[in-house]
């Protein structure tokens, strides 16, 4: 047999939900007779060739799933070592760390002290929900709630997370960036974290006038919100280099003129999307990198109104109308036979 050369690379795919029977404690943990794998082939049908062909009929007797002969994969069934079932557990047991301690998860829901510190920190209303629940679940049963009382949905699962769900429309989502402390996150640079700080200011104030925003240029509003620490978190500290502007020309247009004008630019941009898929073939990817770069430059820009973001619209308007006037097909030429 050849020598086995080390592994250089490794491509690990971890299918959730795809037990393949109960541990000897899953008692302890309200596990009884868990059998994922098994009890989906009980209750019907399923073709699952390339898995059988790499072993998974092997490992354990399975309705309508015979083992091969010769499989092509190594196959086996593990145990976990550590202390806990959920997937963070998992995953870091099969990267080599071995947990003595379980990680805390909530059943019953999170305890008030972490509740108050979240509603304090964060100044919401208040949170629904807090018990163990799936997320399209918990939304079903308490978004039409939640969209009345803009409260948070809070929940948690067997896993040790603690989760949020918020329609946009009620909380955006720069304002979701702020409250899950991102601005005091140490290893994003300083323009990072400022941004998250400004995305969540200005989308107070843009709450303020949602339908006609506060007119054109928010820039000296912003630049009056980094004077003072007042809307500051503590012991944070603006870089001089720290562009006083919003940062988002989405959300700067909301802010200045309003959900009308939001609705007008989005208008004007599918029209430009639209007018992308009409040019020739060969020039419709190079149309739509265009396209992406300048909405993507837009999302973390400094404003709208500078002159470098305005030539990069203008550069995206006149590519594409030069495209719209190139030749619909090239010639195509033969090859000439010579006797």
């Amino acid at each position: 047999m050849p020598p086995v050369s080390p592994f250089h690379r490794v491509v690990l795919i971890v299918l959730d939900g795809a037990g393949i029977g109960a541990m000897p404690d899953a008692p302890e943990w309200g596990d009884a007779g868990s059998d994922t794998f098994g009890h989906i082939l009980e209750s019907r049908t399923v073709q699952l060739p390339n898995l059988q062909r790499c072993g998974l009929g092997n490992i354990r007797p399975l309705r309508d799933l015979p083992p091969l002969e010769h499989p092509l994969g190594s196959y086996g069934r593990c145990a976990l070592r550590s202390n806990g079932k959920d997937t963070t557990t998992g995953h870091w047991e099969i990267a080599g760390i071995i947990l003595k301690q379980a990680f805390p998860t909530y059943p019953n829901g999170f305890p008030a002290s972490i509740i108050d510190r979240f509603v304090r920190e964060t100044s919401v209303p208040g949170i629904l929900g807090n018990f163990p629940a799936s997320g399209t679940e918990i939304i079903k049963e308490l978004g039409e709630e939640h969209v009345k009382t803009r409260k948070p949905i809070v929940y948690t699962s067997a896993d040790s997370v603690f989760q949020i769900a918020a329609h946009e429309e009620v909380i955006p989502l720069d304002r979701l960036a702020y409250q899950q402390g991102l601005h005091l996150v140490s290893c994003l640079p300083s323009s990072a974290r400022a941004r998250v700080i400004i995305w969540q200011y200005t989308a107070e104030r843009a709450l303020e006038h949602p339908w006609i925003g506060i007119g054109v240029n928010s820039t000296p509003a912003v630049k009056a919100m980094m004077k003072g620490p007042e809307d500051r978190p503590e012991g944070f500290v603006f870089k001089r280099t720290t562009g006083q502007h919003a940062h988002d020309i989405f959300l700067q247009s909301w802010y200045e003129i309003g959900a009308i004008g939001v609705l007008l630019a989005a208008i004007a941009g599918a029209l430009v999307a639209l007018r992308i898929g009409l040019l020739p073939v060969f020039a419709q990817p190079y149309g739509a990198a265009c396209f992406a770069v300048v909405l993507a430059i837009g999302a973390f820009a400094w404003s709208m109104w500078q002159a470098w973001f305005m030539c990069a619209i203008g550069l995206l308007i006149f590519y594409v109308c030069i495209a719209a006037h190139a030749p619909r097909e090239q010639a195509i030429r033969k090859p000439t036979i010579t006797h």
